[in-house]
């Protein structure tokens, strides 16, 4: 958004280039979780079935990590960091004041997430 804003005076191209940011970035950050912790599911069931065999055990699943929960999360805290950013610039009329805006809430939206985030 910035990038566009600087270049652009258009709020239209500005907010089309914050959504499209929004949508690939909380893909992304989705995609990325999903695969790290099915690596980590296929690493646990790994173990629990060489425990299995080895001691004749039934092999405890109910602590099992799911993927699907960890993408969402992170896509869901991804928007929530994106959000105010997008937000800030859709609302302000002028070119000087969007770009005042967005700068400064790119910057602080995303520390204010992590560090919400690892407070709770």
């Amino acid at each position: 958004m910035i990038g566009v804003g600087a270049v652009n005076e258009s709020k239209r191209a500005m907010l089309v280039s914050g959504i499209a940011g929004f949508v690939s970035g909380a893909c992304s950050m989705a995609i990325d979780e999903f695969v790290s912790v099915y690596a980590q599911y296929n690493i646990e069931v790994a173990q629990i079935k060489r425990t299995r065999d080895v001691d004749g055990g039934s092999g405890d699943r109910s602590n099992l990590p799911s993927p699907t929960l960890a993408a969402g999360a992170s896509a869901l805290a991804f928007a929530a960091s994106a959000a105010l950013p997008l937000l800030s610039g859709g609302f302000v009329r002028t070119w000087a004041g969007r770009v005042a805006a967005v700068c400064p809430s790119a910057a602080v939206s995303p520390a204010g997430c992590g560090g919400a985030g690892t407070a709770a």
